[in-house]
């Protein structure tokens, strides 16, 4: 049974809605917790980033930004503020002072009460560690330290971990930067025979020369740095529970197919002392829970998974599995793979597969790991539509799982959780919207601790409810509050794939501005013959489903909107359909001919369907778009298909028309726009916008 130690709740505003002048500057609470459980930080992690927090000096590789300063890929992983360190023994909160912005990564020693992270502080990268029993925090600006790719993808892999007592690994930038390359001549010549894709690459030593960073080994007692490994495009690494070795994943050669920013990766394993020359294994492998320093990756074969463990004595074994999703473990001497299919577990070894008894399915995570606490496994699973914690005890082939506690408010199960090790026990921390709890796997109560988030509110007001509702076989009409009806509105489109969630929320800049906002959600059926007519049909006729609803036509006008590809189908609807009043696009492409090789779920060239790329192309329906149009679009928009000038070219077009529009380029925004600086302005503008536009007047 899980048993509930202790509870501290901090101060809440529950029940008072959300102020729409106030959510830009909002925080919500944040937390990690020791390998040990007995530290953990907490801190505030602003909701939206600031712009004086972005790079200071930018260039591009593909579609790919790169932070020159910190040489890697832009991470737009958020800063923490009021970073304070509490332990489980009583002593008094502190707080951790640093002079720059500390990213949110901190790297635990196993052993010492050390704790390590990053923070950027004039464009630059630097280490810092800090000592939390005698509150001693040292920033070590002898070594800069690089994010390289470990932000591809947005996994957010760490770039500093502990190795040994005093030895921290960090990756750093390259010594010295390559020199570009001496311009050549002749110029570069191509030649093809169609049809085909043609994608014009950048050479991948572009990208090196720009973000490769070496593993350097900092010993935090001398001061000293000495190098670990060569430059590379370094994804991520992590340290073998002994301290001996490292897994390093990096990137290997660019991904094919035409598609840009993909890479092929690899890994290999580093002796830490240099006793042997790095060891390349497959890019999934991990260090198995339970081993010390044991390796683990599977393969697809018919008839299921075979999951491959490699010691460092050399020693190979494989296990096969015919379960669906798999985890690998250590447990004793024996390899074993934990296997779910359906909600029923099992245990695979080279002995054979030994089904596991549980009163309920149990389904594992696959977010967060799994640990192996001597004879148990301990994993965060679902039951259902319940989060738990499940635990397996190996040697049984029994497992029980328990329901984790809410702190209440917002969405059901909490945000974080940590098996921690406590003698022969497991004890479990859970981290829920501000709250941090101690909870143990037994039926007796002990240690009472946990953490008070002294200044930090939890983000508990109150959820405004939402109204979901079918209009057609293809059109999901959700509201994000109950519709009030005698004030204008605006209807936010959507293309959604089948089996995609429908009823996803609208841009906060737009329920931020106090006006009903429904989302449209389109599930387009779009054929490899697609004409015109049929797709108009579609997106003409669930506008017009939408406008008939009686929550829609208790409004005083309708504006329509929509980003990216929403945004097309926004300027589609206001030149076909009459009710409504204006639009708001948002990153949108208004020339389809920049994409004639296809675009969204259409696969046939421009030269095929002419007349679909033209109607799918605002620039070419200016003359026919006679109501009022926002364009919103990033400045430093790195969509190929986007460019900030093809905005430009149609506002021209627009006006030339002898239409009525409103152009916003917002400076260092790309595609999807997150500076708070920018949510603020775009929501007065979004107001201003659809209370002009739907007055008597401008209809």
């Amino acid at each position: 049974m899980l048993t509930d130690e202790w509870t501290h709740r901090s101060p809440t505003d529950h029940g008072r809605p959300p102020d729409p002048e106030e959510q830009w500057e909002r925080r919500r609470p944040w937390c990690e917790v020791a390998p040990d459980g007995l530290a953990w930080a907490v801190a505030r992690v602003p909701a939206h980033p600031s712009l004086a927090h972005r790079p200071l000096d930018l260039a591009r590789w593909e579609d790919l930004r790169i932070d020159v300063g910190a040489a890697g890929l832009v991470c737009d992983r958020p800063t923490l503020e009021d970073l304070v360190i509490e332990r489980a023994d009583g002593e008094r909160p502190w707080p951790v002072i640093l002079p720059g912005a500390v990213h949110d990564q901190l790297a635990w020693h196993p052993r010492r009460p050390l704790v390590a992270g990053l923070l950027q502080r004039e464009g630059a990268l630097h280490p810092w560690t800090a000592d939390y029993h005698r509150q001693t925090v040292t920033h070590h600006r002898q070594i800069r330290a690089a994010l390289s790719v470990t932000s591809y993808g947005g996994a957010g892999e760490p770039v500093v971990a502990w190795a040994g007592d005093t030895l921290l690994l960090l990756a750093a930038p390259q010594a010295t930067r390559p020199a570009a390359l001496a311009e050549e001549f002749p110029p570069a010549a191509y030649e093809a025979v169609g049809p085909g894709h043609v994608a014009f690459r950048p050479d991948l030593d572009a990208l090196r020369r720009m973000a490769a960073a070496r593993v350097m080994g900092l010993d935090i007692a001398t001061g000293e740095a000495r190098l670990v490994h060569h430059a590379d495009l370094i994804h991520g690494m992590s340290v073998a529970p002994s301290g001996r070795r490292l897994l390093l994943r990096h990137v290997e050669t660019a991904g094919d197919g035409g598609r840009p920013g993909t890479f092929v990766f690899q890994a290999r394993m580093v002796d830490l002392d240099g006793a042997s020359d790095p060891l390349a294994v497959p890019a999934d492998a991990v260090w198995v829970p339970g081993g010390q320093d044991v390796l683990g990756w599977r393969s697809a074969h018919p008839g299921g998974t075979t999951v491959h463990f490699r010691n460092v004595d050399g020693r190979d074994h494989s296990v096969r599995t015919g379960a669906g999703a798999s985890w690998p473990l250590w447990h004793g001497d024996t390899p074993v793979v934990l296997g779910e299919q359906d909600g029923r577990l099992t245990l695979d070894s080279p002995d054979g597969t030994r089904a596991v008894r549980a009163a309920t399915s149990v389904v594992p995570s696959r977010r967060e790991p799994l640990v192996v606490h001597g004879d148990r496994a301990v994993f965060r699973c679902r039951q259902g539509a319940d989060v738990g914690i499940a635990v397996v005890e190996l040697v049984k082939a029994t497992a029980h799982a328990h329901p984790l506690p809410s702190s209440g408010g917002g969405e059901p199960g909490p945000r974080r959780t940590w098996p921690v090790r406590r003698g022969d026990r497991t004890d479990l921390i859970v981290f829920d919207r501000g709250v941090l709890t101690r909870h143990h796997l037994s039926d007796d109560a002990s240690a009472r601790v946990a953490s008070r988030l002294a200044g930090h509110r939890p983000n508990r007001r109150r959820k405004p409810q939402r109204v979901d509702m079918p209009i057609t076989d293809q059109a999901h009409l959700s509201w994000s509050a109950p519709p009030t009806g005698g004030v204008p509105m605006l209807l936010w489109l959507r293309a959604v794939g089948r089996g995609e969630q429908v009823g996803a929320p609208p841009p906060a800049t737009l329920t931020a501005t106090g006006r009903p906002v429904a989302t449209l959600d389109l599930t387009l059926d779009w054929p490899a013959d697609a004409t015109v007519a049929f797709l108009e049909d579609q997106i003409v006729g669930a506008v017009h489903a939408a406008l008939d609803a009686p929550s829609v036509q208790s409004h005083e006008g309708v504006v329509v909107g929509g980003h990216s590809f929403g945004a097309t189908l926004a300027l589609f609807a206001l030149a076909r359909v009459p009710g409504l009043a204006a639009a708001i696009a948002h990153s949108g492409c208004y020339n389809r001919t920049l994409t004639p090789v296809g675009f969204q779920l259409e696969r046939r060239p421009y030269w095929a369907v002419p007349e679909l790329y033209q109607a799918f192309s605002a620039l070419h329906q200016a003359d026919q778009l006679t109501r009022p149009v926002l364009l919103v679009h990033g400045a430093e928009d790195d969509n190929p298909a986007t460019p900030a000038d093809q905005a430009v070219a149609f506002y021209r077009c627009l006006i030339a028309t002898g239409g009525h529009a409103r152009l916003l380029l917002l400076p260092h925004e790309s595609h999807t726009f997150i500076y708070r600086e920018t949510q603020r302005v775009l929501t007065g503008e979004h107001r201003a916008w659809v209370d002009r536009m739907t007055t008597d007047g401008a209809r």
